[in-house]
């Protein structure tokens, strides 16, 4: 789910160690994803332009085992 104070709470953080976040579909299901409040990896992009804390690693969980590739 996209979100615009999550971000901007991230950002405040200065010592931010790590991002943890739930991607469960693939590209091609991106009108699902937006459907169920879920992500896709190109939504998931977008999302993390909003931390623009490219150093702080982004640990991503919930992806479908169908849809590793």
């Amino acid at each position: 789910m996209t979100t615009e104070s999550l971000w901007t709470l991230g950002k405040s953080v200065q010592a931010l160690a790590a991002v943890f976040v739930e991607t469960s579909f693939h590209g091609r299901l991106e009108p699902l994803a937006h459907q169920t409040g879920r992500l896709t990896p190109g939504i998931l992009i977008k999302e993390l332009d909003k931390l623009d804390k490219s150093e702080v690693p982004v640990k991503i969980f919930h992806m479908k085992p169908q849809y590793l590739d």
